[in-house]
């Protein structure tokens, strides 16, 4: 079950900047590849793979692994989902030379603290994070996802257009992204922005692969908690995603620390004073915020820009109950909306 989570790089175990060789050509190690070459996060030597001869087309060399001798790295990543054969690769990689000490593999993660979260992993992965959960869009279409949704990536897009229309590339964060069509509409509309999207559920990355296809965003899937490279990107967007774990704060903090300082933070949280978390029970939630809290936090190490309030339902005597017709799902600003939507900068 946990190796289906495993497709982000993991640049908790991995100094910024150290030289890297990953084992594996196949599908973690396209994944590893493609957010090296997209964060600048270590520098990439080449890949090891047994069938070195069918990846001649790769943007970096793959070589044999008796190669490994005669290669200047920091350490070796195992690019394996599963860890059936670390035990079977670690001793391959001894018998050329290669310590331990120098071969990352995922099965180490554990021993990170930062990845504690306070549930058991039985407990944690008893979670639901498959595409039909009932807690991600299943529309095949743009026009068919819900407006509050549209609105805010295509706010994300205006924003982004006006404030970085001097900036030749920039590279963005969609974290818990779902199937990932909102990142789609900025990419579509800001042709120099490459987008790594982020999402719990590989079923889901996979269905907006086929549904919201775009060269420039490449969708991923980790389930949090996990790390990110530090100043790597010129935007973070976390709508719908920061309720969803029980360490809002750390998972803040992780995001702010990818973003290049100058850049920007878009985020969403569920409005504690309209939408009460004890009044409308929602299994995948774990925490609603009130206005002052959720701003005391962003305005730690960013500035807060715009504050936007979005309504999409109808409540009485604070439970839910209808939702609104899309032209009502719009941004207003400064409003105590059921949502609570910033953009932030940070210094």
């Amino acid at each position: 079950m946990i190796s289906q989570y495993r497709l982000l790089f993991p640049v908790e175990l991995i100094p910024q900047g150290a030289k890297v060789l990953l084992y594996g050509a196949g599908k973690t190690g396209k994944h590893y590849l493609q957010q090296l070459l997209m964060t600048g996060y270590c520098n990439i030597v080449g890949i090891i793979d047994k069938k070195y001869q069918e990846f001649s087309s790769y943007v970096v060399p793959v070589y044999p692994i008796d190669k490994v001798q005669n290669l200047e790295f920091d350490f070796i990543v195992i690019a394996m989902q599963g860890q059936t054969y670390n035990k079977e690769i670690i001793s391959d990689l001894n018998k050329f030379g290669v310590p331990s000490s120098k071969i990352i593999y995922m099965g180490q993660r554990e021993d990170v603290p930062y990845s504690k979260t306070v549930e058991s992993e039985d407990q944690f992965f008893e979670r639901d994070f498959s595409l039909e959960s009932g807690e991600r869009s299943t529309a095949k279409t743009i026009g068919e996802v819900r407006n509050d949704h549209l609105v805010r990536y295509q706010m994300v897009a205006d924003f982004l257009e006006e404030a970085c229309n001097q900036q030749s590339e920039m590279m963005g964060l969609d974290c818990f992204c779902g199937t990932g069509y909102g990142s789609a509409i900025i990419a579509e509309r800001l042709p120099e922005v490459h987008i790594l999207s982020v999402d719990g559920s590989e079923e889901s990355t996979t269905f907006g692969n086929k549904y919201f296809p775009q060269n420039r965003v490449w969708r991923t899937s980790k389930i949090w908690p996990f790390g990110l490279p530090r100043n790597s990107f010129d935007f973070v967007v976390s709508f719908e995603s920061i309720e969803h774990v029980p360490d809002g704060e750390k998972m803040i903090e992780t995001l702010v620390g990818a973003i290049k300082p100058g850049g920007f933070f878009f985020c969403s949280v569920p409005n504690a004073r309209v939408n009460s978390l004890e009044l409308n029970r929602n299994v995948f939630h774990h925490k609603h915020w009130k206005s002052e809290d959720i701003e005391k936090i962003l305005s730690e190490s960013m500035t807060i820009i715009n504050k936007y309030g979005q309504d999409m339902f109808y409540f009485e005597n604070g439970i839910k109950c209808g939702v609104m017709p899309p032209e009502e799902m719009i941004l207003k600003e400064n409003h105590e909306g059921a949502v609570l939507v910033y953009i932030c900068k940070k210094g």
